[in-house]
């Protein structure tokens, strides 16, 4: 049986913080993301994630030190954005 598809509204993002994130990402050598929304009842979030899979080789600006750098589920930074986090961004 295939699964129903089920869109996700998330609103209100703040574009200026999330261009800023994205811009980053992107020179750090990710050629892609997966993002993941929660809508919420106080406030809707979004978890932006870039697997191993997804950075240019040639072109990795990540840091693999880095606590948010998840090895065994391959995924390289996950970060959930909240107005507050979009605030620290800026």
């Amino acid at each position: 049986m295939k699964k129903k598809k089920v869109p996700v509204k998330l609103q209100k993002i703040p574009l200026e913080g999330f261009i800023d994130l994205l811009s980053d990402l992107y020179e750090k050598g990710a050629d892609y993301i997966d993002i993941i929304g929660t809508p919420d009842e106080d406030q809707d979030l979004m978890s932006v994630i870039v697997k191993v899979e997804y950075i240019d080789p040639e072109n990795n600006g990540f840091d693999m030190d880095d606590p948010t750098f998840i090895k065994d589920e391959e995924i390289v930074t996950e970060r959930k954005l909240s107005d507050e986090d979009l605030d620290a961004l800026i």
